[in-house]
């Protein structure tokens, strides 16, 4: 049986952005759309796949609901 390689993608430098290993596009992390958004995974909208982030999701959930609450502290 073979078993296929799970491909990972690197978060830049930045941390909200990764490139996709399948269409070589830019993508942003976590998306825009948060419906979109699974923690410690990337979303490639333009190829429709999830791929597990090496080192995990350095913002994590409390970001986001931060950035989208409107709360500064």
């Amino acid at each position: 049986m073979i078993i296929p390689k799970l491909v990972t993608v690197r978060l830049h430098a930045c941390g909200c952005h990764f490139g996709c290993p399948y269409c070589g596009r830019v993508r942003q992390h976590p998306p825009y759309d948060l419906w979109y958004y699974i923690i410690g995974y990337g979303f490639c909208d333009f190829c429709g796949r999830w791929m597990p982030i090496e080192g995990g999701d350095r913002a994590g959930i409390a970001k986001v609901l931060k950035e989208t609450d409107g709360r500064s502290g």
